[in-house]
């Protein structure tokens, strides 16, 4: 399981972060001969190396993609069963997933395109959910507007799910989730959503209201 503890820089935590350098070192002459199953081991072992070495992990797993792109679909397939179990993960192993997912879904979508945004949406949403969201939304954003381009309602399906499981306490939570409201709004018919739905435009004005 990974750590809670994000903001103390601490001697252990120094000690890390020299640990994670140089089995970085060893993965990266290793990044050929890696299995699927390996790389799945590795994310979860490197949970707690990700708040302080996140660039230098993302870059091996970015790498590890392009070494095995005759595997894209099983990556990609790995990826989602780790991002389901978004309850048991850091957020920075959501924050190093979601830009992956979005790098194979550039490629995978040649072929599948319906299909991959699809999985996408279905595993990203209950993410709103999570506590930590505001640390990797911005990695969230980017890969919504990329399914976007298939899927005319993904923003009314997104402000549906904001307003349900709206923080009541977590204030930069709250300003993220504001800006992401007021983005799909821009994106659909009010009109028609206000009609079906006026029980969630009620709570969406009172959002903006307080």
């Amino acid at each position: 399981m990974y750590s809670d503890k994000y903001e103390d820089k601490s001697l252990s935590q120094i000690n890390k972060s020299v640990f994670s350098k140089q089995i970085l070192k060893i993965l990266n002459g290793m990044i050929k001969s890696l299995s699927i199953s390996d790389l799945k081991i590795l994310m979860k072992i490197c949970e707690d190396f990700l708040y302080d070495e996140y660039d230098q992990f993302f870059s091996f797993f970015a790498n590890f993609i392009i070494n095995h792109q005759n595997k894209s679909m099983d990556i990609f397939n790995m990826l989602c069963q780790l991002l389901c179990h978004y309850t048991k993960s850091s957020p920075y192993l959501k924050k190093t997933i979601l830009p992956l997912l979005r790098i194979l879904s550039d490629n995978l979508m040649v072929s599948n395109r319906i299909t991959i945004s699809k999985t996408i949406l279905n595993i990203m949403i209950p993410l709103i959910k999570d506590r930590h969201f505001q640390i990797y939304s911005g990695e969230f954003i980017k890969l919504i507007n990329l399914i976007s381009e298939d899927f005319s309602n993904v923003y009314k399906f997104l402000l549906v799910y904001i307003l349900k499981y709206y923080p009541q306490t977590n204030t930069k939570k709250q300003v993220i989730l504001i800006k992401m409201m007021i983005k799909s709004l821009s994106s659909i018919n009010t009109k028609d959503f206000s009609s079906n739905n006026y029980k969630l435009m009620n709570s969406f004005i009172k959002i903006l209201a307080n």
